[in-house]
């Protein structure tokens, strides 16, 4: 009888063991080494930006580029620069002439050479190129406690991450959810966002998702809370067909994966400036079967600048990607003069 029941177990465990052990142990097991930023480039390039006389750039919050344009969002204001990191103009949001709204996020329309910035009244403000005020719309939905967590612009629509909070009897529940808007920004279709079926198990949890486009299909994306785990969930999403492009979205949710995805490589990247030990960037090469990972951030082998602590896509499809480099003014300079901001764009090996 104890027998019978010790086989019982055993055969328990091993169908478990079969059923949730993910099945993509290859062969050949991937290395998993610390990563330089050769390993996955093919070009970096570096563009000084000439800011405002007077004005002492902090921190950069998001880049984006539109041929001849680029766009810098720091200290909550766009800056407006040329290729080669020449001022063109910047765009502060001013309400009733005194109180400035500060800009949380902004997306470039390049069919129109429009862009939009969202404030931190969650009002959308749509400008020209030129910096000149075409539209305001009041992007809140569902009440006031409706946030918006990112913008992209893409297929012709707008398209925002968002955060309401939805109190209730007993517990307060926060729902995310991924919106698209016309043109005009007027609300078209939400889904609710979810996360990815890693394999096992953990709590539900995420940073700010953001937009992402791959062979085609969009998806969402946040950076991984498990960094232990990431060469493991690469393997079973991969093994599991989950990064095929029908996979991302249905017509009620939209999933939300640790990894952004280009061409050859898979992306995981954290970066906080106020905590350099939490950040880190994870690569995965298809090609080659080979896992970086890099705690606070890859080596910069290029421009020998140090640990790359922030390091975020420039396009929509995350083949392209930027750092910044600030430099105070040497000692001794006049007062006030200004810090200077090197952009760094680096294009991913294909």
């Amino acid at each position: 009888m104890k027998s019978g029941f010790k086989f019982l177990i055993f055969l328990f465990v091993l169908i478990a063991g079969y059923l949730y052990i993910p099945r993509y142990i290859a062969e050949d097991a991937p290395r998993c080494v610390d990563g330089k930023l050769s390993d996955i480039a093919e070009e970096v390039s570096s563009i000084p930006l000439a800011f405002p006389e007077g004005y002492n750039p902090g921190s950069i919050h998001s880049v984006q580029k539109d041929g001849d344009h680029l766009f810098v969002l720091c200290d909550h204001v766009l800056f407006h620069f040329n290729k080669s990191g020449d001022f063109l103009g910047k765009i502060s949001i001013h309400k009733a002439g005194t109180e400035t709204i500060s800009v949380t996020h902004f997306t470039l329309n390049p069919g129109v050479k429009e862009l939009v910035a969202v404030g931190n009244n969650q009002i959308a403000y749509i400008y020209d190129y030129n910096g000149v005020l075409i539209q305001a719309k009041d992007l809140k939905q569902n009440g006031s406690q409706t946030k918006l967590l990112s913008l992209a612009y893409y297929n012709n629509q707008y398209w925002a991450t968002t955060e309401q909070v939805i109190p209730g009897k007993t517990e307060t529940k926060i729902e995310k959810k991924l919106c698209g808007f016309t043109q005009q920004l007027q609300p078209l279709t939400e889904k609710k966002l979810c996360q990815a079926d890693l394999g096992r198990f953990y709590m539900e949890g995420y940073f700010d998702p953001q937009v992402a486009v791959s062979e085609g299909c969009m998806y969402v994306h946040s950076p991984s809370l498990c960094t232990d785990s990431l060469i493991q969930d690469t393997l079973y999403l991969i093994g599991t067909n989950q990064l095929e492009a029908e996979r991302f979205q249905t017509e009620q949710t939209a999933t939300v994966l640790p990894l952004l995805l280009s061409d050859r490589f898979l992306i995981s990247s954290y970066s906080n400036t106020l905590d350099a030990d939490t950040c880190y960037t994870y690569c995965f090469d298809r090609r080659n079967n080979i896992a970086y990972f890099a705690k606070g951030g890859l080596v910069d082998d290029y421009y020998q600048t140090g640990r790359i602590a922030e390091f975020h896509p420039l396009d929509i499809q995350c083949r392209n990607y930027y750092f910044c480099r600030k430099q105070a003014a040497p000692s001794g300079t006049a007062a006030g003069s200004n810090s200077t901001v090197t952009l760094y764009l680096v294009k991913l090996e294909a």
